[in-house]
């Protein structure tokens, strides 16, 4: 029975001590240092926080490196995406009725009105 408690209460002290420094396990499992070694003992958890921040900063700058586009002069493919984007929810949503195309081209028969009358004008 006393055994148990034993490994009851070192149990509960691993689970403390972990949840207490994480940033303590993580290091300790980067580096592949005992828990208590000496090794273990040199650190400080300045330099276990420092470490991983970091190893943060550094992830986080490959990741938007690696999101960034590269521009390529005259070839607007920022504009393309955007466009082919757009078209797709159109043409996925809408289907263009008779009406549409009727209105469509009464609109294109004024304004061709339009335009002649500013011809007749010149």
């Amino acid at each position: 029975m006393m055994e148990r408690d034993k490994k009851e209460d070192f149990r509960t002290f691993v689970v403390r001590w972990n949840n207490k420094f994480p940033l303590d396990r993580w290091y300790r499992k980067k580096h592949n240092i005992a828990f208590m070694s000496e090794e273990h003992k040199k650190c400080s958890f300045f330099q276990q926080l420092f470490e991983f921040e970091e190893d943060r900063m550094f992830k986080q700058a490959l990741e938007d490196e690696e999101k960034k586009v590269e521009y390529v002069p005259n070839i607007g493919e920022w504009l393309k995406d955007f466009y082919d984007e757009m078209v797709d929810q159109e043409t996925d949503t809408k289907e263009i009725t008779q009406s549409q195309i009727e209105a469509f081209r009464e609109e294109m028969a004024r304004m061709a009105e339009y335009e002649e009358s500013q011809k007749d004008k010149e």
